[in-house]
């Protein structure tokens, strides 16, 4: 029986591409590097299906359901190089049409350079010079009107060879990457519907959110869409679900390695070992506007119309809000203008990474990047810099004479001008910092504030708490005075302590 469906089945080769059954595309999961597609159709006795070949065909999986069961399927690729996806059949009818017009404008240009041939191989029937100057002047006209009319038809020709041309490569640029079809041939019982579900590279998306901020309240209205892109030559029309994580082959725990001390060799020794180092290693269904989020995944469903040919389409994903503290901050030595720096405590859901269009109060301040978070972290976002709120520091000289800046020891200082030039009160966070020292033999002899810091780490970090009324400036001054061994030179940079 085997034997004789196999035969059967071959004999249905012969079936040319009119003859197979359309299928339509179901739930699609698409991933930031591929995408899962199932397509269906009405289940028949036997049945040839066609797939274009960006479905990989060792991904191929093909099931029964609703009372339709798949006795026997067999799949084989054949070239295709001429083949056009649906969704660009009105693209290539727009190439064919101004393909035949640059073919008109060449044969017209033909036909005008034929009769300018003729007209010039013609010889006067006359027998006076008045009818021979009349046939001159006949033929002249006739000439510079062929003439113009040829020009204006390389003209027109140059114009619809770029249209074609570029209709050419906009076709090229959105056919499916794939020069073969595979042909499934299927052999089911019952009535009901056929799926086939297949694994396509050809598939992309990405998060994009955009973040309005509330700067009174503090409240941000987040909205997350879902720029996709997909060239499988297949539409997507119905329930897309977006995926942050990805199906990965070969998982493999990975192991941790000892950590090894040892001496450091000599120099030499040690770039002789560098340069021989290798430098590489070896090498469910989801309801519309639904969120699962899993232990490996976060997934974002909605209903979506996708064409198969790289067109890029946003989708909106979900609309929520986070409330949180909305705070100016000035940094002494970094800027001389205030930041807008948003802070909410406890995320009460998962953020993707992605690109963010950030708002404020409705117009737009910037973009940035919104880092991957969980549930529960805090999260801090800068939406832009006041150009009204700004700060001025000066450094102060030492307040006894070179006597405290020398060998030995070394007097600093600085004044920070905090200006409010909003019209109305605004709460500033005021940051700067003082040196910190990782050296027992360099000393602070004594720290002197004009305004105490409301924070003062072990990093040298400092801050205050400025609440300014509108057009109004505070100062901020701040003195230190260090001590080291007299022989010894101290150095200040930038760097993580130790």
């Amino acid at each position: 029986m085997t034997r004789v469906l196999a035969a059967a089945l071959l004999l249905l080769g012969a079936v040319s591409a009119a003859g197979a059954q359309e299928l339509r595309a179901g739930r699609v999961d698409v991933y930031g590097g591929g995408a899962l597609v199932r397509l269906s159709a009405v289940a028949e006795a036997e049945m040839v299906l066609e797939v274009p070949a960006t479905l990989e065909k060792g991904s191929l999986a093909v099931t029964g359901s609703g009372g339709a069961e798949v006795l026997h399927w067999t799949v084989e690729e054949r070239p295709a190089p001429n083949w056009i996806p649906p969704a660009l059949e009105a693209l290539r009818d727009e190439v064919d049409r101004a393909r035949t017009e640059v073919e008109l404008l060449d044969a017209r240009s033909a036909a005008l350079k034929q009769a300018v041939g003729h007209l010039e191989r013609a010889l006067p029937e006359v027998t006076d010079g008045a009818s021979l100057e009349a046939f001159v002047d006949e033929a002249q006209r006739k000439r510079e009107t062929l003439e113009l009319r040829l020009r204006e038809t390389a003209q027109l020709r140059e114009k619809a060879q770029l249209e074609f041309e570029a209709l050419e490569r906009l076709l090229e640029s959105r056919r499916p990457d794939a020069e073969s079809l595979l042909v499934l041939y299927l052999a089911t019982e019952g009535s009901g519907t056929v799926e086939v579900t297949g694994w396509s590279r050809e598939a992309r998306w990405r998060p994009l959110y955009r973040v309005d901020l509330d700067s009174t309240s503090g409240e941000t209205v987040w909205r997350l869409d879902a720029l996709v892109s997909q060239k499988t030559g297949l539409s997507w029309e119905g329930p897309v679900a977006f995926h942050s994580g990805a199906p990965r082959q070969g998982l493999d725990l990975p192991e941790l390695a000892p950590l090894v001390v040892d001496i450091r060799p000599p120099l030499k020794t040690a770039r002789v070992a560098m340069e021989a180092a290798p430098t590489g290693l070896k090498a469910e269904m989801y309801d519309e506007a639904e969120r699962i989020e899993t232990a490996t995944d976060v997934v974002l469903a909605a209903r979506a119309s996708v064409p198969g040919d790289g067109t890029k389409v946003r989708v909106g994903l979900e609309t929520f809000s986070l409330k949180g503290k909305a705070d100016l901050s000035v940094l002494g030595e970094l800027s001389d203008r205030a930041w807008l720096l948003w802070e909410t405590e406890a995320l009460d859901r998962a953020l993707l990474p992605g690109e963010t269009e950030l708002f404020v109060d409705g117009l737009p301040s910037g973009r940035t990047g919104t880092t991957e978070s969980s549930a529960g972290q805090k999260l801090a976002m800068p939406f832009g810099e006041s150009p009204l709120v700004r700060v001025s520091r000066e450094e102060l000289l030492p307040l006894e004479g070179s006597g405290w800046t020398g060998r030995g020891r070394l007097e600093r200082g600085f004044r920070l001008t905090v200006s409010n030039g909003l019209d109305r009160p605004q709460t500033v966070t005021v940051r700067d910092r003082l040196p910190v020292s990782v050296n027992e033999k360099v000393k602070f002899e004594s720290v002197s504030f004009s305004t105490e810091p409301s924070e003062h780490d072990d990093e040298g970090l400092l801050t205050w708490k400025l609440t300014l009324d509108g057009g109004t400036s505070q100062e901020i001054t701040v003195r230190y005075r260090l001590s080291y061994p007299g022989d010894s030179e101290i150095v200040f940079y930038e760097g993580d302590l130790p």
